[in-house]
């Protein structure tokens, strides 16, 4: 007599229900990072040493989110008015905003002297310095924070004013 053979169990439902959930997943938690805002940056910390300018930034965040918020990490720069990079940001120390909660981010910012140079100089040469008060803020309100923030290892893009 010949032996019956056993039929055998397709992992093909299986490996469709774990990636529903895992797609499912991703994007609850991507919905609840949306519910991450900020507030304006600070700068309570500005140091000349070694040709840079070195300044400690803070950042308000407040989490509306269901999820306690794991800061993971953050780069970005800060870009002047014409778009050019003049320096870089990082967090100086990971971070937990709990659910429903407000915390303060601090951030290390370097811009190195010579860029900064070059970036008036080639307002001086352009022409396009400003000279009087009614110019001044709006030039300095178009120096900008940019980059990607990493909760739980998402990014969360940035971008705003210094000042």
């Amino acid at each position: 007599m010949a032996k019956k053979r056993k039929k055998s169990k397709s992992k093909v439902p299986v490996l469709l229900v774990l990636g529903g959930i895992a797609v499912a997943g991703y994007f609850w938690l991507s919905a609840q990072i949306k519910l991450i805002s900020f507030g304006g940056i600070s700068i309570p910390f500005q140091q000349l040493k070694d040709g840079k300018i070195n300044l400690g930034l803070r950042l308000p965040i407040l989490n509306a989110s269901a999820l306690a918020a794991n800061i993971t990490g953050f780069t970005g720069f800060i870009v002047s008015p014409s778009g050019a990079t003049v320096g870089s940001v990082f967090l100086a120390e990971p971070a937990t905003v709990q659910r429903y909660q407000q915390n303060e981010l601090k951030f290390n910012a370097q811009i190195r002297i010579t860029d900064l140079a070059t970036e008036i100089g080639s307002l001086l040469i352009g022409g396009q310095l400003p000279t009087n008060w009614g110019s001044i803020m709006p030039y300095l309100k178009g120096y900008k924070l940019i980059g990607q923030l990493r909760v739980y290892g998402l990014p969360l893009p940035i971008e705003m004013p210094l000042i």
